[in-house]
């Protein structure tokens, strides 16, 4: 455009100082108003169809650009809004939901009992469902069954899983089947049924009130405290957890250990080992033995609960944790 420009100026000024040499006897006050006048009148088309026109259309160009832009722009935000009410009612229906089949999946996984010394707590790290699961059960002789469950995961997938284990769990306790049997056959119907690649790290306790004795099996959760009138016994894992591999293949390992109104039992999943101290580390199962040295009999769910809780100082534990306590001397009922 420049350059155009001063072709043109240049163009018209020679065409004119050519013309103006050939005319006689002219004024220069004439002279310098023609000049002006015919550079004028000469250089306004060029002015206009090279610089104003084109300017014009490109600001019209732009005017509707932005019209349309604007166009566009309101009707993606009325489509955002109607697309964030939907995904709000989505997820209100969604809590509700959440909310209900945590509560029937609750009540399902954790059978209430009526035994005061068995007392346990599950802390789920999830929104409302956890992967952890205690299920306490009566058998026909007396005696009582005890299963803690962490399955691998969180929240509701993890959840669906404990389910073959936990009702088979109530079926053979109902049938008064020792751990000897019960076991394998939970740990094929959690192969059998579970997700691909889930598995049960399991916690299963018996105990005989006629024989005053403690049976159980340990596969894959922390170890188990016994607290009796010799001291403190404890009960590692010397099994693999439920769902791996199929019973034919496994030898399980059984532990046993006295039992009478003085003993006590505490165990917990790996949640709780694994939640981070004051000093950041975490607890451990050091923490857990000492605080059974600590506190002995008088050790109950609630104390429990209330030590780690000073211990993690406002820490919230990664993981599902549960605490399982059976405390002998809390309140003995007949035949126990």
């Amino acid at each position: 455009m420049l350059l155009v420009l001063m072709g043109v100026v240049f163009a018209i000024e020679w065409l004119v100082m050519t013309v103006f040499q050939r005319i006689p006897h002219i004024s220069p006050w004439l002279e310098n108003f023609l000049d002006a006048s015919v550079l004028v009148v000469l250089l306004f088309p060029t002015l206009y169809f090279s610089v104003f026109r084109p300017l014009a259309q490109l600001v019209e160009q732009h005017r509707e650009m932005e019209a349309e832009l604007l166009g566009h722009r309101s009707h993606l935000e009325e489509m955002v809004a109607q697309r964030t009410e939907q995904i709000n009612g989505y997820l209100e229906q969604h809590e509700q939901e959440d909310v209900l089949a945590a509560y029937v999946m609750g009540r399902y996984l954790n059978a209430s009992h009526d035994d005061p010394r068995v007392g346990y707590s599950i802390l789920s790290a999830s929104h409302h469902f956890s992967g952890d699961a205690i299920s306490v059960a009566r058998t026909p002789e007396g005696g009582l069954n005890v299963m803690m469950l962490d399955a691998t995961g969180h929240g509701l997938s993890a959840a669906i899983n404990l389910l073959p284990a936990i009702q088979a769990f109530y079926s053979m306790s109902r049938k008064g089947l020792p751990l000897e049997m019960l076991v394998p056959e939970i740990n094929d119907k959690t192969r059998e049924l579970s997700s691909p690649g889930r598995f049960l790290a399991a916690t299963f306790l018996h105990i005989d009130p006629a024989a005053s004795r403690l049976t159980g099996w340990v596969g894959g959760t922390p170890k188990v405290y016994v607290q009796g009138p010799e001291g403190i016994q404890s009960f590692k894992s010397g099994n693999l957890a439920l769902g791996i591999l199929p019973s034919r293949e496994l030898h399980f390992e059984f532990f046993s250990a006295p039992w009478n109104s003085l003993s006590m039992l505490v165990t917990c999943s790996d949640g709780v080992l694994e939640s981070q101290g004051k000093d950041g580390r975490d607890l451990g199962e050091n923490w857990v033995y000492g605080a059974i040295q600590r506190y002995g009999n008088a050790l109950d769910k609630a104390l429990f609960e209330k030590i780690w809780e000073e211990s993690l100082d406002g820490n919230k534990p990664h993981d599902d944790a549960t605490i399982l306590i059976i405390n002998q001397a809390m309140a003995p009922m007949p035949g126990l």
